[in-house]
């Protein structure tokens, strides 16, 4: 099973079992391949601090299967502690000001700009409160300057994601981190579009041992507990067997027989690696530069007007007349939605409106408010885009 296919169908277990979060610990659901490699089940993870004995489809309102596209897939619940945020002292790349470190995971030219990346939680010692142009530490050195973060909310998350900017493009080396054995890995160029669950996966972090392979096993929501005490939630990310500890937050996670990355690993627990789906930040690949070392390192550029990231709520038109756009955005009993330049990304990537040849996904016009158009990708996301707009609001 694919990764949209995958989130379209626990989409549904999640429309037709919301009661499921008022219950007390959920600390997540995923679509899971199973031991066998032979099918697929639903799995609700429950945090271990609750008695084992009040862990049951009863207690939780849950189905012991459910069906979907005439398929039937098995409900089993897990106890499972909180997974943690991946930083510890003695790492090499923190944003100044942070108490721990994490994995320098990737370097590579975005927009034509020398560019490190690793996660929000690692370069962003202030949260999003972190002012652009504080310096980031790779292997001890003042590197590079923050350039760019993913805000962070309560819920709703997709990305624990940030970049800094090189201060000196000749300190950006297309190598990865030596494995000891094997010896060192070929360094990654291209993104994995839409993986597939069961496939093997390596890291190359900051932890022993250095590169670890894991299996992308689930694809799903978690909570993840924060080094500030905050439980953040997550939809949407790929879910490995462990294959990180603390220190690896920021480390990309690369098909074994590809070599194209799939995930940037943030979180982890006892039994599981937690990663963002990278290749849905809509970069598109434009090649590879040669350096003076004789390396190539890949280039990258964003999605045309993609340096706008509204990702509050507003009942302002003032806002919205800042853009060009001098109506209210349409709202359901009063409320308007988010802004989520995720969806901007999935109807960028390659897409107009009719078929995309890559994904099969139709682009439908679906309806209309105004100069709003109400588009849908399938049936996977739809959402409301203005003309004179970068971004889509989401239903």
């Amino acid at each position: 099973m694919k990764y949209l296919d995958a989130i379209k169908l626990l989409k549904e277990f999640d429309n037709q079992n919301r009661a499921l979060w008022l219950h007390e610990g959920v600390i997540g659901t995923e679509i899971r391949i199973t031991d066998d490699s032979k099918s697929f089940k639903v799995v609700v993870t429950i945090e271990s601090s609750i008695e084992k004995s009040n862990i049951n489809h009863e207690a939780y309102g849950l189905p012991s299967d459910f069906i979907y596209d005439g398929v039937s897939y098995v409900v089993e619940l897990e106890s499972s502690d909180f997974p943690r945020a991946q930083i510890e002292v003695g790492s090499p790349a923190y944003g100044d000001g942070l108490n721990g470190v994490g994995t320098y995971g990737w370097g590579f030219y975005l927009d034509g700009i020398p560019t490190a990346l690793s996660n929000w939680h690692v370069f962003c010692a202030d949260g999003n409160s972190t002012p652009l142009g504080i310096s980031c530490f790779l292997d001890d050195i003042e590197a590079a300057v923050l350039s760019s973060f993913e805000s962070m909310k309560i819920s709703g998350n997709l990305w624990d994601l940030a970049i800094a900017r090189f201060r000196d493009s000749g300190q950006l080396e297309a190598l990865m981190r030596d494995c000891q054995q094997p010896p060192r890995k070929p360094y990654p160029m291209k993104m994995e579009w839409n993986p597939s669950l069961g496939q093997e996966y390596y890291k190359v972090g900051r932890t022993a041992p250095t590169c670890r392979i894991g299996k992308l096993r689930g694809i799903g929501s978690s909570s993840v507990r924060y080094n500030d005490g905050v439980i953040r939630s997550f939809r949407d990310q790929l879910i490995f067997t462990k294959m990180t500890d603390a220190g690896d937050s920021g480390a990309i996670i690369v098909n074994s027989h590809s070599n194209e990355i799939a995930g940037l690993n943030f979180a982890g627990g006892n039994d599981r690696t937690i990663a963002n789906p990278l290749f849905l930040k809509g970069w598109k690949y434009r090649g590879t530069l040669a350096l003076e070392d004789g390396f190539e390192v890949p280039m990258y550029e964003t999605s045309e007007n993609n340096d706008i990231a509204l990702t509050h709520e507003t009942n302002s038109e003032i806002e919205f007349e800042s853009s060009g756009i001098s109506e209210a955005p349409p709202s359901i009993g009063g409320v308007h939605r988010k802004f989520e330049p995720l969806s901007m990304n999935l109807f960028r990537q390659g897409y107009s409106i009719g078929t995309n040849r890559t994904t099969r996904l139709d682009i439908k016009i679906i309806g209309k408010h105004g100069d709003w158009l109400h588009l849908s990708a399938g049936s996977l996301r739809t959402g409301w885009y203005h003309p004179a707009s970068d971004f889509v609001l989401m239903d």
